[in-house]
């Protein structure tokens, strides 16, 4: 049974926790999968009821010394961190199309600055696995893979309860 788009916009609305990222390459020979941001990457995901969500991601495994400040970090320490971050603040509408939730989305502001002023289309797979509700996203375009092809992504976040915040 396919949710309607207030349905789906109800249960979306809240925090929630990255847990795997991972892209299959579409147009190039990379690996089979990557994961942009590691085995174990951390990330929020927060939906407002009025509109809003921002969403911050990274690859803790490739954080600096939490002791040296980013302005005096190496460009080399730097690197390594900011290109496995993802964050942005955006407005969203959810709607169905051809019998799937979507979430469309246009972006005011990025760390990726490709990304600023785009508009952006999402896949919603919202379900109940062992208790735990999920939502399932994926980019209805492909998105930049590392070789510099193209692939499909696919963000699964659970959603964070209230004694857990």
């Amino acid at each position: 049974m396919t949710l309607t788009a207030s349905q789906a916009r109800e249960r979306l609305i809240g925090a929630w926790n990255l847990l795997s990222f991972h892209t299959t390459p579409t147009t190039s020979s990379g690996p089979t999968t990557h994961q942009p941001m590691g085995a174990a990457p951390l990330g929020r995901l927060l939906t407002t009821a009025d509109g809003w969500i921002s969403t911050f991601g990274n690859d803790p495994s490739n954080m600096i010394d939490p002791s040296t400040p980013w302005i005096t970090a190496s460009d080399a320490e730097l690197s390594l961190v900011a290109r496995c971050i993802m964050s942005y603040i955006r407005r969203y509408q959810i709607f169905v199309k051809e019998e799937e939730v979507r979430l469309s989305t246009h972006v005011h502001v990025s760390v990726d600055p490709s990304w600023v002023e785009t508009q952006q289309e999402r896949t919603v797979e919202l379900k109940v696995e062992k208790g735990r509700e999920l939502v399932v996203l994926r980019p209805v375009e492909d998105i930049p893979a590392p070789d510099g092809g193209k692939g499909s992504a696919v963000l699964i976040w659970e959603k964070i309860q209230i004694d857990e915040r």
